[in-house]
């Protein structure tokens, strides 16, 4: 089970479709899964048909926010989860094992922990304003 956004994932299935076609070696298209990238609760996957090598790019079905410089740009989902364990005394350690139970892919630790900080700070910002 992953967190997907349902538009993001439409996207990704009509670009494969809508690729797949431009090909004429292959008359009957069977996608699956090709690749699968964890990022927290949400997802980046390719797609490939069954029946011949196409394969489409990673597509993250996930917003993201966008921000400066290099690096990966964080997940939408995994901010707001952030601020909510923030914002409650559940705890990162509750948290994995709720998401667990949910058959959701839980972050890691170290990760909720580092980004923690960005959200506290925005928080601290938010709360003086």
């Amino acid at each position: 089970m992953r967190l997907v956004h349902v538009d993001k994932n439409c996207d990704m299935w009509n670009f494969a479709i809508e690729e797949h076609l431009k090909l004429d070696n292959c008359s009957r298209p069977k996608f699956q899964p090709a690749k699968e990238e964890k990022r927290g609760v949400v997802v980046a996957q390719s797609l490939r048909c069954v029946n011949c090598s196409f394969v489409t790019p990673l597509f993250k079905l996930y917003e993201q926010i966008r921000k400066p410089g290099p690096g990966r740009s964080a997940a939408v989902q995994i901010l707001e989860l952030n601020a909510a364990v923030t914002s409650t005394s559940i705890g990162f350690k509750k948290l994995r094992f709720l998401l667990a139970a949910l058959d959701l892919s839980p972050p890691s630790e170290s990760g909720m922990h580092q980004m923690s900080q960005t959200v506290c700070d925005k928080i601290a910002q938010l709360s003086s304003d």
